[in-house]
Protein backbone atom coordinates (compact mmCIF):
# COMPACT_ATOMS: atom_id res chain seq x y z
CA UNK A 1 0.00 0.00 0.00
CA UNK A 2 0.79 3.38 -0.17
CA UNK A 3 -0.24 6.77 1.04
CA UNK A 4 0.65 9.76 -0.62
CA UNK A 5 0.17 13.21 1.06
CA UNK A 6 1.17 17.14 -0.35
CA UNK A 7 1.47 19.66 1.74
CA UNK A 8 2.26 23.46 2.81
CA UNK A 9 4.97 24.34 4.79
CA UNK A 10 2.93 25.27 8.17
CA UNK A 11 1.73 21.52 7.93
CA UNK A 12 4.92 19.77 8.02
CA UNK A 13 5.59 19.02 11.71
CA UNK A 14 2.17 18.04 12.69
CA UNK A 15 2.25 15.50 9.75
CA UNK A 16 5.42 13.64 11.11
CA UNK A 17 3.69 13.03 14.36
CA UNK A 18 0.37 11.52 13.24
CA UNK A 19 2.02 9.16 10.47
CA UNK A 20 4.32 8.01 13.32
CA UNK A 21 1.62 7.42 15.61
CA UNK A 22 -0.65 5.85 12.44
CA UNK A 23 2.83 3.11 11.74
CA UNK A 24 3.24 2.63 15.47
CA UNK A 25 -0.44 1.03 15.35
CA UNK A 26 0.14 -1.14 12.44
CA UNK A 27 -0.90 -4.36 13.02
CA UNK A 28 -0.48 -7.33 11.50
CA UNK A 29 -3.32 -10.15 11.20
CA UNK A 30 -2.66 -13.67 10.00
CA UNK A 31 -5.13 -16.46 10.58
CA UNK A 32 -4.49 -19.98 11.68
CA UNK A 33 -7.19 -22.23 10.96
CA UNK A 34 -6.96 -25.96 12.00
CA UNK A 35 -9.41 -28.56 13.76
CA UNK A 36 -8.82 -30.16 17.31
CA UNK A 37 -11.26 -33.51 16.66
CA UNK A 38 -14.70 -34.39 15.50
CA UNK A 39 -16.29 -32.53 18.71
CA UNK A 40 -14.67 -29.16 18.55
CA UNK A 41 -12.99 -26.18 16.32
CA UNK A 42 -10.29 -23.89 16.76
CA UNK A 43 -9.45 -21.18 15.15
CA UNK A 44 -6.24 -19.33 16.07
CA UNK A 45 -5.01 -15.77 15.44
CA UNK A 46 -1.65 -14.52 15.45
CA UNK A 47 -1.63 -10.31 16.14
CA UNK A 48 1.70 -8.61 15.37
CA UNK A 49 2.05 -4.77 16.68
CA UNK A 50 5.14 -3.14 14.39
CA UNK A 51 7.38 -0.14 14.78
CA UNK A 52 7.91 2.61 12.28
CA UNK A 53 10.36 0.41 10.32
CA UNK A 54 7.92 -2.59 10.01
CA UNK A 55 10.02 -4.81 12.99
CA UNK A 56 7.87 -6.76 15.21
CA UNK A 57 7.54 -5.12 19.22
CA UNK A 58 4.86 -7.69 20.40
CA UNK A 59 3.58 -10.87 19.18
CA UNK A 60 -0.45 -11.77 20.86
CA UNK A 61 -1.38 -15.52 19.52
CA UNK A 62 -5.78 -15.32 20.12
CA UNK A 63 -6.95 -18.58 20.24
CA UNK A 64 -10.93 -19.38 20.10
CA UNK A 65 -12.35 -22.80 20.50
CA UNK A 66 -15.96 -24.01 19.93
CA UNK A 67 -16.34 -27.36 21.65
CA UNK A 68 -19.76 -29.28 20.65
CA UNK A 69 -22.05 -31.37 23.21
CA UNK A 70 -25.43 -32.72 23.37
CA UNK A 71 -26.82 -30.06 25.60
CA UNK A 72 -24.84 -27.10 22.76
CA UNK A 73 -22.12 -25.50 21.94
CA UNK A 74 -19.38 -23.78 24.54
CA UNK A 75 -17.19 -21.39 23.38
CA UNK A 76 -13.67 -20.52 24.91
CA UNK A 77 -11.02 -17.41 24.06
CA UNK A 78 -7.70 -17.63 25.48
CA UNK A 79 -5.02 -14.43 24.50
CA UNK A 80 -1.70 -14.93 25.60
CA UNK A 81 1.78 -12.86 24.83
CA UNK A 82 4.49 -14.88 23.20
CA UNK A 83 8.02 -13.85 24.12
CA UNK A 84 9.69 -11.86 21.71
CA UNK A 85 13.79 -12.22 21.04
CA UNK A 86 15.45 -10.45 18.18
CA UNK A 87 12.38 -10.49 15.33
CA UNK A 88 11.86 -14.43 16.88
CA UNK A 89 9.02 -16.10 18.53
CA UNK A 90 9.89 -18.36 21.11
CA UNK A 91 7.24 -21.53 20.94
CA UNK A 92 7.58 -24.86 22.33
CA UNK A 93 9.31 -25.94 19.16
CA UNK A 94 12.27 -23.19 19.89
CA UNK A 95 12.72 -20.11 18.65
CA UNK A 96 10.86 -19.22 15.19
CA UNK A 97 10.74 -16.57 12.78
CA UNK A 98 6.96 -14.38 11.67
CA UNK A 99 5.63 -16.52 8.83
CA UNK A 100 5.20 -12.95 7.01
CA UNK A 101 7.88 -10.13 7.26
CA UNK A 102 6.85 -6.15 6.76
CA UNK A 103 9.11 -3.04 5.53
CA UNK A 104 8.07 0.35 6.02
CA UNK A 105 9.92 3.04 4.14
CA UNK A 106 9.27 6.53 3.95
CA UNK A 107 9.76 8.84 1.10
CA UNK A 108 10.08 12.80 1.47
CA UNK A 109 10.03 14.46 -2.10
CA UNK A 110 11.14 11.05 -4.12
CA UNK A 111 13.57 10.92 -1.43
CA UNK A 112 13.91 7.88 1.50
CA UNK A 113 14.09 9.12 4.61
CA UNK A 114 13.89 7.42 8.52
CA UNK A 115 10.38 7.89 10.16
CA UNK A 116 12.39 10.57 12.61
CA UNK A 117 13.42 12.55 9.74
CA UNK A 118 9.88 13.64 8.40
CA UNK A 119 9.64 15.78 12.01
CA UNK A 120 9.24 19.09 10.46
CA UNK A 121 9.35 18.54 7.29
CA UNK A 122 6.90 19.60 4.21
CA UNK A 123 6.53 17.74 1.03
CA UNK A 124 5.50 15.28 -1.08
CA UNK A 125 5.55 12.50 1.26
CA UNK A 126 4.86 8.34 0.68
CA UNK A 127 5.10 5.69 2.80
CA UNK A 128 5.46 2.32 1.14
CA UNK A 129 4.86 -0.85 3.00
CA UNK A 130 6.50 -4.10 1.41
CA UNK A 131 4.90 -7.61 2.25
CA UNK A 132 6.81 -10.62 1.80
CA UNK A 133 5.34 -14.71 2.83
CA UNK A 134 8.22 -16.46 3.93
CA UNK A 135 6.10 -19.80 3.75
CA UNK A 136 7.27 -21.01 0.22
CA UNK A 137 8.23 -24.26 0.35
CA UNK A 138 8.78 -26.69 -3.15
CA UNK A 139 6.48 -29.79 -2.91
CA UNK A 140 4.22 -32.30 -4.90
CA UNK A 141 0.73 -31.40 -5.46
CA UNK A 142 -1.80 -34.02 -6.56
CA UNK A 143 -4.71 -33.03 -8.86
CA UNK A 144 -7.19 -34.17 -11.46
CA UNK A 145 -6.77 -33.22 -14.64
CA UNK A 146 -10.02 -31.48 -16.16
CA UNK A 147 -9.50 -33.18 -19.70
CA UNK A 148 -8.60 -36.39 -19.15
CA UNK A 149 -9.68 -37.42 -15.57
CA UNK A 150 -6.35 -38.65 -15.04
CA UNK A 151 -4.45 -38.31 -11.29
CA UNK A 152 -1.08 -36.69 -12.08
CA UNK A 153 1.53 -35.03 -10.05
CA UNK A 154 3.64 -32.02 -10.10
CA UNK A 155 6.23 -30.22 -7.46
CA UNK A 156 5.40 -26.91 -7.29
CA UNK A 157 6.30 -24.06 -5.17
CA UNK A 158 3.19 -23.59 -2.33
CA UNK A 159 2.29 -20.82 0.36
CA UNK A 160 0.30 -20.46 3.50
CA UNK A 161 -1.81 -17.93 2.53
CA UNK A 162 -2.44 -15.15 5.31
CA UNK A 163 -4.50 -12.03 5.59
CA UNK A 164 -2.72 -8.99 6.26
CA UNK A 165 -4.20 -6.04 7.24
CA UNK A 166 -3.05 -1.99 7.68
CA UNK A 167 -5.56 -0.61 9.84
CA UNK A 168 -5.97 2.65 12.28
CA UNK A 169 -3.79 5.14 9.89
CA UNK A 170 -5.59 8.32 9.77
CA UNK A 171 -4.16 11.44 8.35
CA UNK A 172 -6.49 14.87 9.31
CA UNK A 173 -7.15 17.34 6.88
CA UNK A 174 -5.22 20.05 9.28
CA UNK A 175 -2.15 18.72 8.05
CA UNK A 176 -2.58 16.38 4.93
CA UNK A 177 -3.19 18.09 1.58
CA UNK A 178 -4.21 15.75 -1.62
CA UNK A 179 -4.03 12.21 0.32
CA UNK A 180 -3.83 9.58 -2.27
CA UNK A 181 -4.10 5.31 -2.09
CA UNK A 182 -3.69 2.33 -3.74
CA UNK A 183 -5.81 0.65 -0.90
CA UNK A 184 -9.17 1.70 0.28
CA UNK A 185 -9.59 5.55 1.26
CA UNK A 186 -12.48 7.23 3.12
CA UNK A 187 -13.06 9.43 5.79
CA UNK A 188 -13.58 9.38 9.28
CA UNK A 189 -16.74 9.93 10.84
CA UNK A 190 -16.32 13.42 12.05
CA UNK A 191 -15.47 14.13 7.96
CA UNK A 192 -12.10 15.64 9.01
CA UNK A 193 -9.30 13.53 8.20
CA UNK A 194 -8.89 10.93 5.22
CA UNK A 195 -8.44 7.33 6.26
CA UNK A 196 -6.25 4.70 4.78
CA UNK A 197 -6.44 1.02 4.89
Amino acid sequence: MRVRALGGHQRGARRASVVAVGVASVFLCSQLLGAQAAESSQIGVVVTRLDSAGFPTQVTWNQFTRTYEASGSKDRAKSSQLPLTDGLVRTSDGMKALPVVVRTHYFLDGQEVTAKEISGKSGDFRVEWNVINRTQRTEDVNYTDSSTGAQKTITAATFVPFTVELSGLELPDSAFDNVTSNGVLGRNGANNASTAS
